[in-house]
């Protein structure tokens, strides 16, 4: 408990639901204009992994496609109706600076997302965007360094979607009443148990397609910042593609977390309890992680 401590870690968790509101104002002064047909979100890792967060949760009232883009360049679709938003916390990851610079060259809107470096100086220059996040926020600062700030980023990106006219501004509200939720898990417990269940194991998340995202980002979470070897599987395909792969012995120590919502399709529910039977039966061990919905 002592280095946990020392780096504020402890803290960082605890004050997860209050990022949201931050996010939120942070991005409230972007002005994007009317008329964009789609967007493109050039990001990598975790923040990749945030911008399908904010796509799942609302796949279905999203009034644009929105495509993430972990790769250099651009399509030759991207376009004067379109919206490219470049994020990079350092400011200097090579494949999101080459698509800024291919959206301001295709005649894209763009806004950049960045604590400075190029990304910055790339905005500033051309007159574009740009939301600068302090870099000396706990969140932000080592040892963090961004990855445990995912409220604030939903929330950054959900108010660009609302002012480009994509979402409807009823959707913060919702936001930040799920964030109140959020605060009641006590997500340091929970920290600890996950922490106590998986050491030394290569841990494999299963999800429905709906928490994909959040998946993604517990399994990039997992690999950088503990680190540890961590793979993500969408049910049901983990249940009949990967599943029975798991009981041939000596090979490495797996530990399955399971991502559930009550409120999703019970054939989503059977899967699951499906899954577990066929874990306990070649003795995996696992663990279901219950989701407010």
């Amino acid at each position: 408990m002592k280095l946990w401590d020392q780096s504020d870690i402890y803290a960082l968790i605890n004050k997860y639901p209050q990022q949201f509101e931050q996010g939120f104002r942070l991005a409230e002064p972007v002005q994007i204009g009317q008329g964009i047909k789609q967007i493109i979100i050039s990001a990598s890792s975790y923040n990749a992994a945030i911008a399908q967060i904010v796509i799942d949760l609302f796949r279905s009232e999203l009034k644009v496609p929105i495509t993430i883009h972990q790769g250099y360049d651009l399509p030759q679709t991207v376009s004067a109706d379109s919206l490219v938003i470049a994020i990079s916390l350092c400011g200097n990851r090579a494949e999101v600076l080459s698509a800024a610079r291919a959206a301001y060259t295709q005649k894209a809107k763009l806004v950049a997302i960045t604590t400075g470096s190029e990304l910055e100086i790339f905005a500033r220059e051309r007159q574009l965007p740009v939301i600068l996040i302090d870099n000396t926020l706990p969140e932000f600062s080592a040892p963090s360094k961004g990855r445990l700030a995912g409220g604030f980023m939903v929330a950054l990106l959900t108010q660009i979607l609302i002012n480009a006219g994509v979402l409807a501004p009823a959707v913060r509200p919702r936001i930040l009443s799920a964030s109140a939720t959020i605060g009641k898990m006590y997500l340091p417990k929970m920290g600890q148990k996950l922490a106590g269940l998986i050491a030394e194991s290569t841990v494999l998340i299963y999800s429905s397609s709906r928490y994909g995202g959040l998946a993604i980002l517990a399994k990039t979470l997992f690999n950088i910042s503990i680190p540890l070897p961590s793979f993500y599987q969408e049910l049901p395909a983990a249940l009949y593609a990967e599943v029975k792969g798991l009981a041939r012995k000596g090979l490495a120590k797996y530990f399955v977390l399971i991502l559930q919502d009550t409120t999703e399709d019970s054939r989503i529910q059977q899967v699951i309890l499906d899954t577990q039977t066929q874990l306990a039966a070649i003795k995996v061990k696992n663990y279901v992680v219950d989701l407010p919905g």
